[in-house]
């Protein structure tokens, strides 16, 4: 029985590292099914399903835009309630399991619960204060905090964030009738809407706000230097022929960007063991 369920993990974590989530998924459910007994080892399913989970929820195809990363999922595929549900069950097998403590912190940030995820990760850095690389964890959970407090133009327009350009104008058309201040005289707050998501319209209805990631880092980062020289942003782009970051609009490849630790983080965790 112990070989069984052995074998079936391996096939569970061949499936995730060949990028098969949903199959892995799959896999690791029929695991637990073999041995209910075996915590050790069944807490680390559940930790590796739950991170099977998550990228489940976070691999998906935008329909606009041409640039590498992953964009937010429609509703039916996000699942961080099930991953977060596997990482409290692992703990209860195993509460010194810290990986699944961390793919716990992982998910509630996913989720948009960047709160919570700060408070894991910290809880994490503070028991167990070697454990490689928890502090930059704890630092870009932070960020994305801080991120996460901006203005969200997407929701603005309660649009998705796969939202086509056709998309966002009829969401647009529609807040602007039901906000209009000739419907809405002397309405502050009516107004104040009005200007928000016209604001947003004008954000999202230029494509390099979406499609390139340099309009993803200015946006992350507004206050960036425009002068930058090209010797800063060389190591983070991998790119050699620009003169400074105001040019860089006009650039249309890249080699890679995933050492923007705030972006990439979320693509890079370690396969199951």
């Amino acid at each position: 029985m112990v070989q069984k369920l052995d074998r079936m993990k391996e096939d569970g974590n061949k499936a995730f590292k060949a990028g098969r989530y949903q199959e892995a998924v799959d896999m690791y459910g029929q695991a637990l099914e073999v041995d209910p007994l075996n915590k050790g080892t069944n807490s680390k399913i559940l930790q590796n399903r739950a991170m099977a989970l998550i990228r489940v929820s976070q691999t998906y195809t935008p329909k606009r835009g041409g640039w590498p990363l992953t964009t937010t999922p429609p509703p039916q595929l996000k699942d961080y309630k099930s991953a977060l549900a596997d990482c409290t069950r692992a703990l209860e097998l195993d509460p010194t399991y810290t990986k699944a403590r961390k793919t716990k912190a992982k998910a509630l940030g996913e989720s948009g619960n960047w709160e919570e995820a700060v408070r894991e990760y910290k809880a994490i850095a503070d028991s167990n204060p070697s454990e490689p690389g928890i502090q930059k964890e704890v630092r870009n959970a932070e960020l994305e905090l801080k991120k996460s407090k901006r203005k969200d133009y997407y929701k603005i327009l309660s649009v998705d964030k796969d939202a086509t350009d056709n998309d966002i104008k009829k969401a647009y058309r529609k807040l602007a009738i039901v906000h209009h201040p000739d419907k809405n005289p002397e309405d502050e707050e009516a107004a104040e809407k009005f200007k928000e998501i016209g604001e947003a319209y004008e954000t999202l209805s230029d494509s390099q706000y979406v499609t390139t990631p340099f309009s993803f880092f200015l946006v992350s980062f507004p206050s960036f230097p425009v002068n930058t020289p090209c010797s800063v942003l060389t190591p983070i782009f991998s790119i050699s022929s620009i003169s400074s970051i105001s040019s860089i609009s006009s650039i249309s490849s890249i080699s890679s960007i995933s050492s923007i630790s705030s972006i990439s983080s979320s693509f890079f965790s370690p396969p199951p063991r």
